[in-house]
């Protein structure tokens, strides 16, 4: 018997479960506040669904995009109709160049919006496991963008969560299937 070692906890169901209640609090206590998730929204996530209010947020995303959207197509027909309607067609040059690039824009905007209305209705939650890494970028203006890196993705996340990362442990993150935006996360079991 004392060659055989001690049983690891995936062979004793019990000991499993408390192990995974265990981490699901800790994941709680450490990123719930920073990431605005509860307990009832990370069991959600952990399968495969979105909360009610999560998919509200989703919503609301798509329309936020969906009106600038619309606001940029109705600046498009504005300059439009100054430079090709009745009278002094004076920046014709300014407005050929600028309506394809404002259109799209708007175009994009309107993908997007398109994407987190997807999220929305569709309430599917996807999730990743691996280790994360605190990655930064810096953009031509010289700010500083903060990037949870796990794998290939890479999720935009308050401060909070950078400083309970642990280093070379694997954790599995919970975000949206189309729009990557970053839902909950926990450790993974040991």
């Amino acid at each position: 018997m004392s060659g055989e070692g001690t049983p690891r906890a995936r062979a004793d169901p019990e000991e499993k479960r408390r192990v995974h209640a265990r981490l699901r609090a800790a994941a709680l206590d450490r990123f719930g506040p920073a990431l605005g998730f509860s307990e009832r929204e990370l069991a959600l996530n952990a399968s495969g669904r979105l909360s009610f209010r999560q998919r509200v947020s989703s919503g609301a995303r798509g329309l936020f995009w969906a009106v600038t959207s619309l606001l940029a197509w109705a600046w498009v027909i504005e300059v439009a109709v100054t430079v090709f309607g009745p009278g002094n067609h004076r920046g014709l040059v300014g407005a050929l160049l600028g309506i394809p690039v404002i259109v799209a824009v708007s175009g994009f905007l309107a993908l997007r919006s398109a994407d987190n209305w997807r999220d929305a209705v569709g309430g599917r939650a996807a999730q990743m496991l691996g280790p994360l890494r605190h990655a930064t970028t810096k953009t031509r203006r010289g700010t500083v963008v903060d990037w949870l890196e796990c794998g290939p993705l890479w999720f935009r996340a308050p401060d909070g969560v950078f400083g309970a990362i642990e280093p070379k442990v694997r954790y599995r993150v919970y975000y949206t299937s189309r729009t990557h935006r970053l839902l909950s996360l926990e450790r993974a079991e040991a």
